[in-house]
């Protein structure tokens, strides 16, 4: 305990790209949870370097969330078919 609540641990970035500090993470909309292009922070500290094709980083969220007053939930209406093609993807 005692950490700063504006920095997370981010596992399973890809590996292919360079990742430095100060370099924004933005939603990529390959998730079925989350959509393109959300501002989620900026890389505080590179963890580990790609070693098994993905890497590992600290990020500053953009969002003080001891201090929010509005929020917008989003659904996707397509996530059952989302995640079902994707599946379908990784077993051919």
């Amino acid at each position: 305990g005692g950490g700063n609540y504006q920095i997370v641990d981010f596992d399973d970035l890809p590996g292919h790209i360079k990742i430095s500090k100060g370099e924004p993470v933005i939603t990529s909309g390959y998730s079925a949870i989350f959509p393109k292009g959300i501002m989620i922070g900026h890389i505080d500290s590179v963890l580990t370097a790609s070693t098994n094709g993905f890497a590992a980083a600290k990020v500053r969220l953009s969002v003080d969330f001891k201090n929010i007053s509005e929020v917008q939930v989003v659904r996707n209406l397509l996530k059952a078919e989302q995640l079902e093609l994707e599946n379908r993807s990784e077993n051919e």
